[in-house]
Order: C-alpha cells, then structure tokens, then sequence
C-alpha cells in the first residue's frame, strides 16, 4: 500500500504544481518562498534540531505556549515551526519571532521531504494535532528521527476516513513513538487504527490554556470605540464564502428590529474580503474594512491577520463561522474565554469534543439557517440576562477543562531528553 502512494505522489506531482500555480493566482501570499514547499531550505543552525509541524494559524497558537516553554528550558536545542498556509507563517512570525526557525513545510513527495530532512537532521518530529502524511512519516521514520503527535485528535468522520486505507494507516501509526491525544474517544480511535496502544495517553485540549495578552482590554476597547459607538454588536467570525450570504441576509433582518445593529465580519481568509465587500453591496448593506478609517456603517470586514480575539471582545455575540458548509468548524475556546455568548452551525467535526462540552453546559446554541441565526442572535440580544448566562456557563467550561499545557510541556520535554540523549552523553 505504501509503494502504491509512492507511484501515486510520484505521478501526482504535476498535479501539486498546478494546485500551488491556482492558489498562487487567487491568493497573491503562497507566491512567496515556493523553494521551501519543495524541501530546499538552508538553515545554518549550530544547535541540534527539533522540529514541529503545525499546519495553519489554529495548530500554531495553540502550541505557541509550549513552544516559549521550551525555548526557555531546552536552551541545548534550536527549534523550527513549519506550517503549511501563509496565514499560519505569519502567525509564527507574529507570535514567536526569532526564538525559533520558520519554513514552509515540504510537501509529501519523497524526494522533496528526503531533501528537507537532508539539509536540516532534525532529532525529534512532533506533528501537531493529526498531520499523517504516508511519506513524511516514512522518510523520516527511515533515518530514525522519532516521530510524535501532540495535541492529537481524531474525529469519528476522520477515523473513518482513515479506516478506508487500515494498512497505510497501520504502517504510519506503528511508526509513530508516542501519540499525546486530546480525549479518551480519540485515544480509542488511534488504537482501533493501529496504534501501538503503549504509545497513546490522553492529557485534554492544550487550547483551553490559552493565553490573553495583557493589553487585550485596551485595544479591545480602542476598537469599540472607534466602530462600534455604543451600538449592539454581533460577530460573525472566521467565516467561509458559503456562510457569508446567510450572514449578510440574517443581518438585513435584523436591522429591521434593532436599526443601530453593528456587524462585524472576520473572513477565515482575508485575501477574501474584497469578495465579501462587494456582497456586503450587493445586499445594500453599508461597509468599511478595518484597515480604513472609521465611519458609521452597518457593517466592518477585518481585513487583518492576527485581530480576532481583540475584536472577539467587542460583540454582545459571536457565530462561530466554518459550521454550516463542511469544513468541520472553528475553534469556540476564544469566545468562551473572554465571556461572549456563542452561536454555531451543526457542522462541528473539527472540534467534537470541545463543542460537546459546551453544548453539556448548555454554552453553545446551534443555528441552521439564516432564519435560526435571527431568532437566536434577536433573543440574545432583548435578553442580557440569558446572554450573560449562557457567557458564563462557556467560561466555566473553559476553567473546568485547563490543565492540559503543564502535562504536555512535561511530557514533551521528557520526548525531546530522549531524542537529544545520545548528544549529552
């Protein structure tokens, strides 16, 4: 099953060329280091290397804790951050800087993480969440580089995806040294897959130890104060193409009931939102971009990297966008945190278990059309009370579950001690 995804990625490999040739054409920021995509990275480190792979901007901040963590402790070793989206590059920078190495991960062509691996001998491979790439997990098993997930999930559709190829999914599970799983239904499901069940613990979500930046409330409120002008504000948050029409069309409904009704747009992917300007005039809506100077509008796109959990704090609510057209939903940790009631669609597969327990505590409303999305938004918003309630409730569920950073950070460190065993000794 292996040699036949070899021939298979082998032959695909025009195909790989011509997917980044058409999302460099309609996303201006993936023309920019291409080489890297291809494993050809030059580094000049002196230190020996542990790298982690976190694919876009939801993998990297949570592991962005964890990785300071390590930095401070583990000063014998240089770390690199790959991602995958552009959007998760600038969050590395952003958010960690200098303090570690940042390339484009290689994609999963042979030759091309053969190369990667060449030029950079990482010791120790920790794939974020659920990176299971058959080539990756192969080559780098090949040189005796340890390979780990952290933070791992895995959801029954996944599971069930995987389970279509068991053998290829078997062979990369049993080359997997330790799996560091989200919840007990996860650590199940990689088990039944193949996992070598000594490998696999489960220690919770490392996302609900997120960190709010001390000045948060500042420019939260510099924010409010420059857009919102005492309005009621709802949130429409990392949204997708599909989603924003109902938005749009709920938000026309409800300013027939409340006139003065800001809203806020955050577009999963900011390249974007001159699309989602122009449906904002489409529906006779009036808009500005965040990037442009303030004005009395219906409604503000964000069109900035790096600014949802400041504009999270603006809302009386949020939707939580991803979770009507298939993508498996967004994180809901972030709202939850800062006391704003939360609405979402019934499409939530990337985030089971987390949204199961908010759901439990009665924290997160489920809207299924842009009529649902009215009712729930209008109730919330003539009743603070429950709105307040329900805010609480995902803010308990959120402290109730944290805890899971302390017990990664040691268990990562005592992974990263065995790699590096051999040097110190």
């Amino acid at each position: 099953m292996l040699l036949l995804y070899r021939v298979l990625s082998y032959l695909a490999t025009p195909l790989v060329w011509f997917q980044l040739g058409s999302r460099c054409l309609r996303d201006p920021t993936y023309r920019a280091r291409i080489l890297e995509r291809f494993g050809y990275v030059t580094s000049g480190q002196v230190k020996p290397l542990i790298w982690f792979h976190a694919v876009s901007v939801g993998e990297v901040i949570a592991i962005v804790p964890l990785v300071k963590y390590l930095c401070q402790q583990s000063t014998s070793v240089q770390l690199l951050v790959t991602t995958t989206t552009p959007s998760g590059s600038m969050e590395v920078k952003r958010r960690l800087g200098p303090s570690v190495l940042h390339f484009y991960a290689p994609y999963d062509l042979r030759r091309c993480v053969n190369r990667f691996l060449k030029r950079l001998n990482p010791l120790a491979l920790f794939l974020v969440e659920t990176e299971l790439w058959p080539n990756l997990i192969d080559c780098t098993d090949r040189r005796r580089i340890p390979i780990y997930l952290i933070n791992a999930r895995l959801s029954a559709r996944s599971a069930q995806r995987y389970a279509r190829f068991r053998w290829l999914t078997r062979s990369m599970l049993q080359k997997v040294s330790g799996i560091s799983c989200q919840y007990e239904d996860t650590a199940e499901r990689f088990v039944a897959l193949g996992a070598n069940p000594t490998t696999v613990s489960t220690i919770g979500s490392i996302k609900f130890d997120i960190e709010i930046p001390i000045d948060l409330a500042e420019q939260t409120q510099s924010i409010r104060d420059l857009w919102c002008c005492g309005r009621k504000t709802w949130i429409a948050a990392s949204t997708h193409a599909s989603e924003e029409e109902i938005i749009l069309e709920a938000h026309q409904k409800l300013l027939e009931q409340f006139p003065e009704l800001f809203l806020i747009v955050v577009p999963r992917h900011p390249p974007r939102v001159s699309q989602v300007e122009t449906l904002c005039r489409t529906h006779e809506l009036s808009v500005r971009k965040l990037s442009e100077s303030p004005q009395p509008v219906q409604v503000m796109l964000v069109d900035q990297m790096g600014v949802l959990l400041t504009v999270l704090g603006c809302g009386s609510l949020v939707f939580i966008g991803g979770s009507l057209e298939g993508t498996g939903g967004h994180n809901p940790i972030e709202p939850a945190t800062l006391n704003v009631p939360m609405l979402m669609g019934p499409d939530r597969h990337n985030f089971e278990e987390i949204c199961k327990r908010f759901e439990q505590a009665q924290a997160l409303q489920t809207v299924r059309s842009a009529d649902e999305l009215v009712a729930k938004v209008t109730v919330l918003l003539q009743n603070p009370e429950q709105a307040k309630k329900q805010a609480a409730a995902a803010f308990e569920t959120v402290q109730a579950n944290r805890g899971a950073q302390s017990q990664l950070e040691q268990t990562v460190r005592h992974w990263i001690d065995a790699a590096t065993d051999p040097i110190n000794s």
